[in-house]
């Protein structure tokens, strides 16, 4: 519980003040997170994002990894979306 109410709080003020340069694990995730979005904007599931980032989930923990694509979704830079005859939901970036 208290690593999603520090990583909301450490994202808003992140949001706030645009660092170009975040060094903590949460906006190391995000910072990820968004970059591969932006690359890879089609059919993207929450399996096929944490298979990619395994590495950086064995640094940083899959809490942590977890609470910034959730991160991401409450603050609308990432939307979750269904699609129809599939299990899982899929990822893209807001507006993508």
């Amino acid at each position: 519980m208290h690593h999603r109410l520090l990583g909301n709080y450490q994202f808003e003020v992140r949001k706030r003040l645009n660092p170009s340069e975040a060094k903590n694990a949460m906006a190391v995730c995000e910072n990820a997170i968004t970059k591969y979005l932006a690359q890879y904007p089609e059919d993207q599931t929450k399996s096929k994002i944490t298979n990619r980032f395994r590495a950086l989930i064995r640094q940083h923990g899959i809490s942590i990894f977890a609470t910034a694509l959730k991160s991401l979704i409450t603050y609308g830079i990432v939307e979750e979306y269904p699609v129809e005859g599939a299990v899982a939901p899929r990822y893209r970036l807001k507006g993508a």
